[in-house]
C-alpha cells in the first residue's frame, strides 16, 4: 500500500487531497485500487462520479486499464487523478478542527 497527498485545484486555490493506493499482485497487468484518504488528510466527501460509497475512485482510466506500461502507470494514474478532480473536485469543505 502507498499513501500520499496530491495538489489540485479547487476554485482557483491548491487543495491538498490524501490517497491510499493497493497494488494488487498483478500489477502492472492490473490496475492498482485507489481510495481518497481520510487518515491522512480529514476532508468532507462531496458526491462526485468519480467516487463509490466508500470512496474508491472510479474513473475511466483505471476502467480501459491494460498492460502498456508507458501508458498505464502509477504516474500516469496521479496525473488522470489529478486532472479529473482538478475540474470536479471529490471534496467539499475541510471539516473544523477544535
Amino acid at each position: 500500500m502507498l499513501r500520499g497527498k496530491l495538489g489540485i485545484n479547487v476554485n482557483g486555490g491548491k487543495r491538498e487531497i490524501g490517497f491510499k493506493f493497493i497494488i494488487k499482485n498483478l500489477y502492472p497487468s492490473e490496475p492498482p485500487c485507489v481510495y481518497l484518504d481520510e487518515a491522512i488528510n480529514p476532508l468532507v466527501v462531496a458526491q462526485n462520479d468519480y467516487l463509490d460509497n466508500e470512496n474508491r475512485i472510479r474513473i475511466p482510466f483505471l476502467q480501459s486499464w491494460t498492460n502498456i506500461p508507458n501508458k498505464y502507470n502509477l504516474l500516469s494514474l496521479l496525473i488522470e487523478v489529478q486532472k479529473l478532480f482538478s475540474s470536479r473536485p471529490p471534496i467539499a469543505a475541510q471539516p473544523v478542527s477544535s
